[in-house]
């Protein structure tokens, strides 16, 4: 756990540029906060349109983080923008994995608190398993609980040590909300929550990336950060966009809907 945690960090400052994909939802939710405090209606509609469109970013930047860290790790750039690409060619597997995942670590921590906090951390590495992968959001999760098995109190302290990092955080945004305005209060909660929520990103990522069984199915995700994508094959081959595995006779990739 401390050497995930140091060489997270260590990356965080070899690439500050991590930052900036969490920057993108963390804006929304600003406007959101402010435009709901407001009493004219139409801005207060507003704010539910930031609300969805923030969801949407969150679950892409999400995706985007196990490549970006990837990429880093490997000595090379990978643009913050292809890197999101890629999570959206994945967005309905990632939406499925991460809405699953939550209603089970929900289920479990609202059942009895233990439950919960061993479920999450079986499926804390769910998102990393289906990007770099190319599973599916049930075999992502499948993937994650047989690796977050093998290493269940270490993730568990590492969520502990987050958790820990929350605490003056939450101290302020209660203070804040108390004492001053509700909206200062969510304001700064969504400020001073962002780089501890993008260490956390990387970290697990990290994790997953440098622990993981050495050798990843057939259909690995492709990407940037690997070097080249293959190249075109003949049906029943690899996709040439995504990398993943196609059917004898397809003409289409089922994952990303390119032509084969």
């Amino acid at each position: 756990m401390g050497n995930v945690l140091s060489k997270s960090l260590g990356l965080l400052r070899s690439r500050p540029a991590l930052f900036i994909p969490f920057l993108f939802p963390a804006l929304l939710s600003l406007a959101e906060i402010l435009a709901s405090a407001s009493g004219y209606v139409p801005v207060r509609a507003l704010a539910f349109a930031c609300g969805i469109v923030g969801f949407v970013f969150g679950v892409l930047v999400v995706g985007a983080y196990p490549l970006l860290v990837r990429a880093a790790v490997g000595g090379t750039e990978l643009p913050i923008m292809e890197a999101i690409g890629a999570s959206y060619r994945r967005f309905w597997t990632l939406l499925a994995a991460m809405l699953a995942v939550g209603l089970l670590v929900l289920l479990g921590t609202v059942a009895l608190v233990v439950p919960g906090m061993i479920l999450a951390t079986w499926y804390a590495y769910t998102v990393p398993s289906v990007v770099l992968d190319g599973m599916g959001f049930a075999e992502g999760m499948g993937a994650s609980k047989a690796f977050g098995r093998t290493r269940k109190w270490s993730t568990f302290l590492m969520f502990l040590a987050f958790g820990v990092m929350l605490l003056p955080v939450v101290v302020v945004v209660e203070t804040l909300t108390f004492f001053v305005s509700p909206v200062l209060g969510g304001a700064a909660e969504v400020v001073l929550t962002i780089p501890i929520g993008v260490w956390a990103y990387v970290a697990v990522s990290y994790t997953y990336m440098t622990y993981r069984p050495a050798t990843p199915p057939p259909g690995a995700f492709a990407s940037a950060a690997q070097g080249p994508a293959p190249q075109p094959a003949a049906p029943g081959g690899f996709c040439a966009s995504c990398g993943s595995q196609l059917a004898p006779g397809s003409r289409f990739c089922p994952s990303c809907g390119k032509a084969a």
